[in-house]
């Protein structure tokens, strides 16, 4: 019977919490605030970085691969995620813009260092979870193409990070697309493991 009253109590006092813990209008919450746990998020609720676990992936990241040098810039900025009923909260988040130059031309194949932030293609898609991050990627230049990628911390050398490309995404071929199946489709991002060094 002391068992049962005691499973009881605890059962209660987590239900209690959980009610407690329902986010308020105007509140901060932690970003790895897991919003599955609860039905709802109050418009205004801002889901702010504030253990700055997004910093050490901001900056200017530089990799190559296959005769390419790719420059990742990647910021750490507040947005407004809303919803079409009118719901909506502020959340931090990482958006990426990119330089893909050719190494033995010296020519661009791909910029959008100065594109507005509004119009970004590669945004964190995750939580960090054991010293990684998921980004994703949408090209809607070219027939919507999508993929997921990490970048993962080298806990020994914070100038240092490891792309590694996870995959592709596709549930539609656009009707003025020129591909016919998504694996096509040209990836402009490596598909491939990279090593990023922080530059200036």
């Amino acid at each position: 019977m002391k068992n049962i009253l005691k499973r009881f109590l605890i059962l209660f006092l987590i239900i209690l919490f959980s009610i407690s813990c329902k986010a308020q209008p105007g509140v901060v919450l932690p970003i790895n605030y897991n919003t599955r746990l609860f039905s709802h998020i109050e418009n205004g609720t801002y889901i702010k970085d504030v253990a700055n676990t997004l910093l050490p992936y901001t900056g200017n990241w530089q990799g190559t691969w296959q005769g390419k040098t790719i420059l990742f810039k990647i910021e750490r900025v507040k947005i407004t995620d809303s919803s079409p009923n009118g719901d909506y909260h502020y959340e931090d988040t990482l958006i990426v813009n990119y330089k893909i130059t050719d190494n033995n031309t010296g020519n661009i194949l791909h910029d959008n260092i100065t594109v507005p932030d509004i119009n970004v293609n590669i945004t964190t898609s995750g939580r960090e979870k054991n010293n990684e991050l998921t980004f994703f990627y949408i090209n809607g230049n070219l027939c919507s193409s999508c993929a997921d990628f990490y970048l993962i911390k080298n806990l020994s050398n914070a100038n240092q990070l490891t792309y590694r490309f996870n995959l592709r995404n596709g549930f539609w071929i656009e009707n003025n697309c020129p591909y016919s199946s998504v694996d096509s489709i040209p990836m402009i991002i490596p598909e491939q493991q990279v090593i990023l060094t922080k530059v200036p």
